[in-house]
C-alpha cells in the first residue's frame, strides 16, 4: 500500500465516528466531561494524542525498512524505556528486582538483534523513536490525568479524536505530496 499513514487515518477516523456514534445512540454518559474543557483537552489530551499519533506512525514506518520479527524484538525493549521515564519524571522509584528484568530484557533484545541481516537504520530509528513515544505516551498519561480515573470508553473517546489530528497532519505532510488525483 503506497500511503500507509493515510490508511490509518481513515481507520483512526472510522474508530472516532464510530465511538461517539455508540456514546450519543446509547447515551453513554461520560463522567469527566464537565472537567475536560477546551484549555484541559488542549494541554492534557492532545499531547497524549500526538505521542499515541508518532507511536503509530513511526511504528508502521519501521515495518516498511525491518523485518516483523525484528520489529517485534526491538518492541521487547518498551518496558525499558517506560522504566527510564517513570523514574526521570519522579513517578515511580524502580526496584532492584524490576531493574535486574528490565536489564535481562535489554540484553536479551540486545542479543537477538545481534547481526540481523536486514538491520536499516531508519528503520531501527523510526522503531525506537516510536518506542519512546508510547513510553512517553504512558507516562504522560498518568501523569497529565493522574487523578482522574477515565473508563476506558471515556478514555477513548477523548485520546482518539487527538491521535486522528495528529495522525492526520502526519499523512498531509508525508503523503498527501506524493498523491496524484
Amino acid at each position: 500500500f503506497n500511503f500507509p499513514i493515510t490508511h490509518t487515518c481513515y481507520t483512526s477516523l472510522f474508530c472516532t465516528v464510530t465511538l461517539w456514534t455508540y456514546v450519543y445512540v446509547f447515551g453513554i454518559k461520560l463522567k469527566h466531561s464537565p472537567v475536560v474543557t477546551r484549555n484541559f483537552y488542549m494541554t492534557n489530551i492532545m499531547p497524549i494524542g500526538f505521542l499515541q499519533g508518532a507511536t503509530i506512525v513511526l511504528g508502521m514506518t519501521s515495518y516498511l525498512f525491518l523485518t516483523v520479527s525484528f520489529v517485534q524484538m526491538l518492541k521487547a525493549s518498551t518496558p525499558v524505556m517506560i522504566v527510564l521515564f517513570l523514574r526521570v519524571f519522579n513517578l515511580a522509584e524502580p526496584t532492584f528486582k524490576i531493574l535486574a528484568a528490565v536489564s535481562i530484557i535489554c540484553f536479551g533484545t540486545v542479543l537477538s538483534s545481534y547481526g540481523e541481516i536486514n538491520f536499516s537504520l531508519i528503520g531501527v530509528t523510526s522503531m525506537v523513536s516510536g518506542q519512546v513515544a508510547e513510553a512517553l505516551r504512558l507516562v504522560f498519561t498518568q501523569k497529565l490525568l493522574k487523578n482522574l480515573k477515565f473508563d476506558v470508553v471515556e478514555s477513548l473517546c477523548y485520546v482518539t479524536p487527538a491521535a486522528t489530528f495528529w495522525v492526520f497532519i502526519a499523512a498531509l505532510l508525508l503523503e498527501y505530496p506524493r498523491m496524484s488525483w
